[in-house]
């Protein structure tokens, strides 16, 4: 197995990549190790539960995680978040919205 097809591949409990827990954490060190290695290939996977990595981040307050990301997946990852994805019955763009106004203030 390649380093990009180990650094893509998702849990079999919680379907999660190693992006996603990287995300979460807010470990940007490991996340651009995991970007550079072809991860980024996995930006739009959801968990089982529906979550993304971009998510993650926002639930979290990962803010410069998700600047990462948003780096590596283009300004369509935003888009695509914002019309698509739903989890717990909160966009991630309210979500991204609430922690940048909790980081400002």
């Amino acid at each position: 197995m390649s380093i990009a097809q180990l650094a893509s591949q998702p849990d079999t409990i919680a379907g999660e990549t190693p992006l996603m827990v990287a995300a979460a954490y807010g470990n940007s060190k490991a996340m651009k190790v995991l970007l550079t290695a072809g991860a980024n290939a996995t930006l739009d996977h959801q968990s089982k539960d529906g979550r993304t990595a971009l998510l993650a981040t926002a639930v979290f307050g990962r803010v410069k995680a998700a600047k990462l990301l948003l780096e590596y997946g283009g300004p369509y990852l935003f888009l695509r978040a914002a019309l698509t994805e739903q989890t717990l019955g909160i966009t991630v763009v309210c979500t991204v919205c609430f922690v940048q106004g909790r980081q400002h203030r």
